[in-house]
């Protein structure tokens, strides 16, 4: 299925230049970008998660973004083992039809009621059934 995976450390590098783009993931049939990407302190704002399927392979369906707070130390946003990780903020997009781009907008790490995160995952839906699942740190 997903013969190879790249996940950049995109906000370690990536956010150091004012409102620049940067690949989050790259597969074998999918490429996720960030575009516009500030940072400022702590708080990091991404205009759109782009995400684009290559040629020859499954289109999307739908996708979630969740920023969270890592509290049990396994990557990705789990609610267990104890303790569960914070929520902090969640976007999703979902169209009729599958499609080979999609896009989640306005994205953050931080949200005025529940704070700022330090991590962040990406779930894909596949069409015909199937998932990706990615995540990383700010």
């Amino acid at each position: 299925m997903l013969k190879r995976l790249k996940i950049s450390l995109f906000l370690l590098v990536a956010t150091a230049l004012a409102a620049c783009n940067a690949t989050i993931v790259e597969t074998d049939c999918m490429k996720v970008v960030a575009t516009k990407v500030e940072k400022d302190g702590w708080l990091v704002q991404i205009s759109a998660i782009s995400i684009e399927v290559k040629d020859g392979c499954n289109k999307v369906k739908a996708a979630r973004y969740k920023s969270y707070r890592e509290k049990n130390g396994k990557p990705g946003y789990q609610l267990d083992p104890q303790p569960s990780d914070e929520l902090v903020d969640q976007k999703e997009a979902e169209v009729d039809e599958d499609t080979s781009t999609l896009n989640i907008t306005n994205v953050s790490n931080s949200n005025p009621n529940t704070g700022r995160a330090d991590s962040w995952q990406l779930e894909i839906d596949h069409e015909g059934g199937g998932s990706s699942t990615f995540s990383g740190n700010f």
